[in-house]
């Protein structure tokens, strides 16, 4: 039932009481002067106009009787019908202001609990068809507050990841400068590198952006090239744990991509190996150019590898499987968005030395565009 019949009814509803309350005035009234009228013919009956009866008594008598019942018979029943069509009027009039008013204070409820920060609300479409349509209208409006609140969080946490990434890389290259595994001129080549990248990264910030949506620098740069720094910062970590930090490049593995964004992609790979491979292990990483052009990066490692079972679900945000429940989930499902951002796919293998291998297949440089090394990398 629509609003406007309900408010149909609740017209009839009010005009229904108000003649009956009219009528039960006029009723009384009537009554009244029905009883002058009885008293008037039994004072004809018994003495007539001058003095005489106009019927014998018992007849007098008799009809002035049935007059004064059937008067009062049909006084009574008017009388229960408008005393009756009243309380059905004010009855039909509650319902239908209770049926108006109770969706409306429930939605009221609602935009409060949602004012003060709660999206976990949802309102029951009831009432009218108007009200229904309100409340489906308003549980989508929650629904997507609660999609954009989400999808709010992830970025943020991505971001919150994302500035992990080169924070870490910066105290290793220092640590590593104070242990003299590099030399000081190099470190501070990688250093600024580091600086330059944490910049683009606040470039991000304002639009909350993900960086798999980020990509706006696309170069030509060899995979080796593009690993190098990852690999310079993992092989001291490494080597305090005696794992076996093997590289093998291809010349033509030649990449079209974003540099930042996969360096972004190769520290979460590399951290996820190195952090379950044993002391005395092996990483090891490899480039070589596929049959149709494509780049395939392979990261291996001898850590306990991951179930097959497990090898899709792995890319998924906030899914630790397999090998350990430390960390949030995030690292795997970023290098996946990038990945696939990149127009390329990420998959899972088992590893020759007994750990898992995680496959990066990715976009070729095209055809006479020569390679080059992004600015800030040291030689």
């Amino acid at each position: 039932m629509t609003v406007r019949r309900y408010l149909w009814v609740t017209y009839l509803a009010v005009m229904i009481g108000v003649l009956a309350t009219v009528g039960v005035g006029l009723l009384v009234m009537s009554h009244l002067y029905l009883a002058h009228y009885v008293t008037h013919l039994q004072q004809l009956a018994r003495h007539g106009k001058r003095g005489r009866p106009l019927f014998p008594r018992g007849q007098a008598k008799a009809g002035v009787a049935a007059v004064a019942t059937f008067l009062h018979a049909v006084t009574g029943y008017l009388a229960l019908i408008g005393l009756a069509a009243l309380v059905l009027g004010l009855l039909a009039f509650r319902i239908v202001a209770r049926r108006l008013s109770e969706p409306l204070a429930t939605l009221a409820t609602a935009g409060h609990a949602i004012a003060r920060g709660a999206t976990d609300v949802e309102v029951a479409a009831e009432g009218p068809q108007e009200l229904q349509v309100l409340a489906g209208v308003f549980n989508e409006l929650v629904a997507s507050l609660r999609q954009a609140e989400a999808e709010q969080r992830e970025v943020l946490e991505e971001l919150a990841h994302d500035l992990r990434t080169p924070l870490q890389a910066l105290q290793a290259y220092l640590q590593a400068e104070r242990d003299g595994v590099y030399p000081t001129d190099r470190v501070g080549v990688w250093v600024a590198g580091e600086a330059d990248r944490l910049a683009r990264l606040a470039e991000r910030l304002p639009h909350l952006t993900p960086v798999a949506q980020f990509l706006y620098d696309r170069q030509a740069i060899t995979a080796q090239a593009l690993l190098s720094p990852v690999i310079h910062l993992y092989r001291p970590l490494c080597a305090k744990r005696n794992v076996d930090l093997q590289e093998d490049w291809s010349p033509d593995a030649v990449l079209w991509a974003d540099v930042d964004a996969l360096r972004e992609a190769a520290h979460n790979l590399f951290h996820n190996a190195w952090r379950h491979t044993p002391d005395g292990g092996t990483i090891r990483i490899s480039a070589q150019r596929g049959p149709s052009g494509e780049v395939v990066i392979v990261l291996q490692d001898s850590g306990p590898g991951i179930p097959e079972a497990e090898w899709d679900a792995i890319w998924h945000r906030r899914v630790q499987v397999g090998r350990s429940n430390a960390g949030h989930g995030i690292g795997l499902s970023v290098v996946h968005a990038i990945v696939a951002a990149h127009g390329g796919h990420a998959a899972v293998d088992r590893s020759p030395f007994g750990g898992a291998a995680l496959v990066l297949s990715l976009p070729g440089a095209p055809p006479g565009i020569a390679p080059r090394r992004p600015s800030g990398d040291a030689l």
